[in-house]
């Protein structure tokens, strides 16, 4: 293997690694901004019906995410499409429902 094919290896390992990275950010993202609006939607409705419902699809959202990431990604580890943004979507689901109950 000559020097050029090694230097061009590691330019394509570091390509495929930073858009893995980006991916996950991007899956991360959008739990947490459905986790914030579905939860400032749960703190302003009507009933406690309506509020178990849109956390049931966020729910949803969160699998539905993780199924995509890892069919369209191929992420490295089967379990990072689920870890990916979990907790802080959830957070965000509970800071959303702490601002819509100020509201």
């Amino acid at each position: 293997m000559s020097v050029g094919g090694a230097e061009k290896s590691r330019r394509d390992l570091f390509e495929y690694y930073m858009e893995r990275r980006v991916e996950r950010l991007k899956l991360s993202a959008v739990r947490i901004i459905s986790g914030l609006v579905l939860g400032i939607a749960a703190a302003l409705a009507e009933s406690t019906t309506i509020a178990y419902a849109l956390f049931t699809a966020y729910l949803g959202i969160i699998l539905v995410s993780g199924e995509y990431a890892r069919a369209r990604y191929k992420l490295l580890r089967s379990h990072e499409p689920y870890t990916a943004g979990l907790i802080s979507g959830l957070a965000a689901f509970v800071l959303g429902v702490i601002l819509g109950s100020a509201l």
